[in-house]
């Protein structure tokens, strides 16, 4: 099977992007987790019996996404942002090749 330059670029880049996106997804697992672990005071506020589960689950996703965004977590947006760049590469890679010469 031959793959043209633009095809591998493209392989290159989904991976890239689909890897980045569900490794900061994991981290804002994990990261949540050790939150609800430590019974952080953010998740747990005065008064926690009497929230909702929609206000408990806004809590938890608003908290635990500032607690991801670290050094960690900036590396893998910035590898969903250069996976999708290559990805338009790719396209463009790939519209030049399909020019008549």
């Amino acid at each position: 099977m031959n793959l043209t330059p633009s095809q591998i670029l493209a392989i290159f880049a989904i991976v890239i992007a689909f890897g980045g996106y569900f490794a900061l997804a994991f981290h804002r697992h994990k990261k949540g987790r050790e939150m609800i672990a430590a019974k952080d005071k953010r998740l747990f506020p005065p008064g926690f019996d009497k929230l909702s589960a929609a206000e408990r689950r806004r809590l938890y996703r608003r908290h635990s996404w500032s607690q991801t965004w670290d050094v960690t977590g900036k590396v893998y947006a910035g590898a969903i942002v250069f996976g999708l760049v290559a990805l338009g590469a790719a396209l463009i890679l790939y519209l030049l090749e399909l020019r008549p010469s």
